[in-house]
């Protein structure tokens, strides 16, 4: 993270800025996009990378890498816009199958106890519940009417197998409706983004972007995903928030700290899925001989306290 001037933060920068400290390395940074820090590295230009650099197989032919000093997935970000007609989509939803699918298990489960109230009442207290199939209807009414507390008091149960299933209802009920108030809900919003995009597989119906030369650029090929690549991310998420691409895809920390930081006045969401397992390490040039030094200090680094308090400072989850 470049704050003003030549100073900079994060991380990697930590790692890094302890691990020279401690050999007494002095150091000058040179910035650069992520195109071209592999090619920097082999020509020699840069003695080493400490942006989090994911190993790959076509990196490792060119450049050496330390010891890995965290593990992360790449994850997708869309858009969330709601259609151009909110009546229409909100109508669109409720008549959805997944809300069927609610509202039916709903009237199943007071199906059940209007039954079984009827069962208990038809003898006893066939006024209210008659032995027909007029009591049955009674039965589900007072099912509905307890349930949602309205509490109308023109059907009661007065046996005391009755009374022991509305007491035994009274209690589930309000499990039931609160767990049910969230499906509906589920169900009303899921669809909220346009281009519905729930596993990996999805993102061949849309268009996609991410950085290049990344090594989310490179998965997406070798998935035969053809991406829209931009110079950095910044690039990146702005043509998203512009209607150029459907999805951005990126490294999960560092495209979450900029949706955080950077792009929160917009409503961009994270799908949800995780794909591509990154290992991130500095990179060295084949010839160097600094990861025999370093990679011994960064294994002590990363076993500190402060290292886990940075970790979590920082929102990251990473295995290492």
């Amino acid at each position: 993270i470049q704050n003003d001037g030549e100073n900079y933060t994060g991380l990697s920068v930590y790692l890094w800025e302890s691990i020279a400290h401690k050999l007494n390395l002095p150091f000058k940074y040179v910035k650069l996009n992520a195109n071209e820090i592999v090619g920097a590295i082999e020509s020699n230009k840069i003695d080493l990378s400490i942006s989090p650099t994911t190993v790959t197989a076509a990196r490792l032919e060119k450049i050496n890498f330390s010891q890995p000093f965290y593990i992360s997935h790449s994850i997708a970000v869309a858009n969330n816009k709601e259609s151009s007609s909110s009546i229409i989509a909100t109508v669109k939803r409720i008549f959805s199958y997944r809300f069927m699918q609610v509202i039916g298990l709903l009237f199943f489960i007071l199906l059940i106890f209007g039954l079984l109230i009827w069962l208990a009442e038809r003898r006893v207290n066939n006024e209210e519940f008659e032995p027909n199939l007029k009591g049955v209807w009674s039965g589900i009414w007072w099912s509905a009417v307890t349930m949602t507390t309205v509490g109308y008091g023109d059907k009661s149960p007065k046996s005391f197998f009755g009374r022991m299933i509305g007491l035994i209802w009274m209690f589930a009920a309000i499990i039931i409706i609160s767990g049910f108030t969230g499906a509906i809900a589920s169900s009303l919003t899921l669809d909220k983004l346009d281009i519905g995009i729930t596993k990996f597989s999805d993102l061949r119906k849309v268009s996609t972007g991410t950085v290049k030369s990344t090594a989310s650029a490179d998965h997406l090929n070798r998935q035969f995903i053809k991406p829209r690549l931009y110079n950095t991310l910044t690039d990146g998420l702005n043509g998203l928030i512009d209607d150029n691409v459907d999805v951005f895809i990126y490294d999960e920390p560092i495209l979450s700290h900029q949706l955080s930081n950077n792009f929160a006045e917009h409503n961009l969401t994270v799908l949800p899925f995780k794909f591509h397992r990154q290992y991130y390490a500095f990179g060295f040039n084949k010839n160097s001989s600094l990861d025999s030094l370093i990679n011994p200090q960064l294994l002590i680094s990363l076993g500190t306290p402060t290292w886990a308090a940075l970790l979590n400072e920082y929102n990251l989850n990473g295995e290492l």
